[in-house]
């Protein structure tokens, strides 16, 4: 089972959307209400909202595929360089997500392993994102690979504000 890597394409932002809706879910429904998650999803996960990220000239999607499924995705964006990292040049690894099945089969790093090579490319100094500070699995594989944490911010989930572990990769 071989997994690749591709940006994605305008025609991908339905299946997407849905991989994301389906992935979020998955992650987060035994923390959250119904509610909060369904509107969370709604909100950022519709069709078009996905086709506007895919259009975003300030950020890129990658899908992972598997036998042409869209199994897994990642979105790295140009954003607003966190405070703690100072006058170091910054990208975001706003979103990177597997489907539950496809967990501990390296979908995940191949992902990492291609938004770090773009941040290589784009010469800047630090990747870096934001993790749910009850997520240990997503905190254990990005400590393994290299990030550390440097501060924490709010993660607004509807009605709930929740922490986020900032953590950062070194890239020079």
């Amino acid at each position: 089972m071989s997994v690749f890597i591709r940006e994605a394409k305008t025609e991908d932002a339905e299946t997407i959307g849905k991989v994301a809706a389906q992935t979020f879910t998955e992650t987060f429904e035994w923390y959250n209400s119904a509610e909060n998650m369904r509107d969370y999803n709604e909100s950022h996960f519709a069709t078009h909202q996905i086709l506007a990220e895919i259009e975003d000239k300030n950020a890129i999607m990658y899908v992972a595929l598997i036998n042409d499924e869209i199994i897994g995705y990642a979105k790295l964006k140009s954003s607003e360089t966190p405070e703690e990292l100072g006058n170091l040049t910054s990208i975001e690894i706003e979103r990177l997500y597997v489907k539950k099945e496809f967990h501990d089969k390296k979908v995940g790093l191949a992902l990492m392993n291609t938004c770090v090579e773009k941040a290589k490319e784009k010469k800047v100094n630090v990747i870096w994102l934001g993790v749910w500070e009850q997520n240990p699995k997503a905190i254990n594989f990005y400590t393994k690979i290299g990030f550390e944490k440097f501060g924490q911010h709010i993660f607004q989930l509807g009605d709930d504000a929740q922490i986020d572990y900032l953590m950062k990769m070194d890239l020079k």
